[in-house]
């Protein structure tokens, strides 16, 4: 069970990740429950972050605890790294004592992020052919992790 967030204040400067969704059982089978929040600036949204709960193989493996998109008017401002830092302490809250992340290798703005966060590179994993990702034209995720 997922612990309560809705109550968390999660601002940076001009960066507030509002909760969208807490799914506590997720549809896809196999994969883990999440919170899904946006990251507004202002009253804009400038991105969705989701912190994946659990110790699944897909997690630790291509997935990763951490997904971020920040949208295009909005990369250069390290939201994906500032909203990562706030969702920490719900991690630890959570009982994560480590975070993985994972992006493709030519996402280089994604690769500093994970580097910016004190995340260690650990190595290339391929990812699965009954993935979504994999459908999606992804074949290889970077593996990154941070202890908490």
């Amino acid at each position: 069970m997922l612990v309560e967030a809705a109550s968390l204040c999660l601002v940076d400067q001009d960066l507030t990740l509002r909760l969208d969704i807490t799914c506590h059982h997720n549809p896809v089978e196999g994969w883990p429950a999440f919170y899904q929040f946006s990251m507004q600036q202002n009253d804009q949204i400038a991105g969705v972050i989701h912190l994946r709960i659990g110790d699944q193989a897909e997690l630790t493996g291509h997935l990763g605890h951490i997904g971020y998109e920040v949208f295009p008017d909005f990369r250069g401002q390290r939201f994906a790294l500032r909203a990562t830092q706030l969702l920490l302490p719900l991690a630890r809250q959570n009982g994560l004592q480590e975070l993985w992340i994972t992006c493709n290798p030519d996402n280089v703005p994604s690769l500093k992020t994970c580097m910016r966060l004190g995340a260690d590179y650990i190595d290339q994993v391929p990812v699965p052919e009954d993935c979504p990702m994999y459908e999606r034209g992804e074949r290889v995720k970077c593996r990154f992790r941070l202890r908490l």
